[in-house]
């Protein structure tokens, strides 16, 4: 390794600052657009609890579910084994099958619109964070244009 490293960090003294005081505030622009990015850095940090908290609503009813079809089905089978008649055993077990069916489709539904719930509240907290950022960026860039 070299040690005529010519790398300087960037921002490591004030010289890029002081040479930006001379043009009109430009540090306070600077400033500006680093609380645009803040904020934005919160909006992501909205959606991620958002989405965590919807994970967990959606793995809690799955597991709900899971466990209501298991139930439901450990019913089935002892109702049809405890049946003498097979034929009747039989008819019982095809109408059991097509509720179980017809719940896990309902089951199926409500998951889907918990996930489509979230999706827009992520959506939603996405799009107000670009509104407002967008705002607050043509605010900077006014200030900028009147400054010059």
């Amino acid at each position: 390794m070299s040690n005529n490293d010519s790398f300087i960090p960037p921002f490591s003294n004030d010289t890029f600052f002081s040479l930006m005081s001379k043009y009109n505030g430009m540090p306070d622009v600077f400033r500006n657009l680093v609380d645009i990015q803040v904020d934005n850095m919160r909006s992501i940090g909205k959606v991620q609890q958002s989405s965590l908290e919807s994970i967990q609503k959606i793995a809690s009813h799955q597991q709900n579910i899971f466990s209501q079809i298991m139930e439901k089905t450990t019913t089935m089978a002892n109702d049809m084994m405890q049946n003498p008649d097979p034929k009747a055993a039989l008819i019982m077990g095809a109408e059991n099958i097509q509720r179980s069916y017809e719940t896990t489709l309902a089951s199926v539904n409500e998951i889907s619109e918990l996930i489509r719930k979230s999706s827009t509240e992520t959506n939603n907290i996405l799009r107000d964070s670009a509104k407002q950022s967008l705002n607050e960026m043509h605010g900077v860039q006014q200030k900028v244009s009147n400054a010059s």
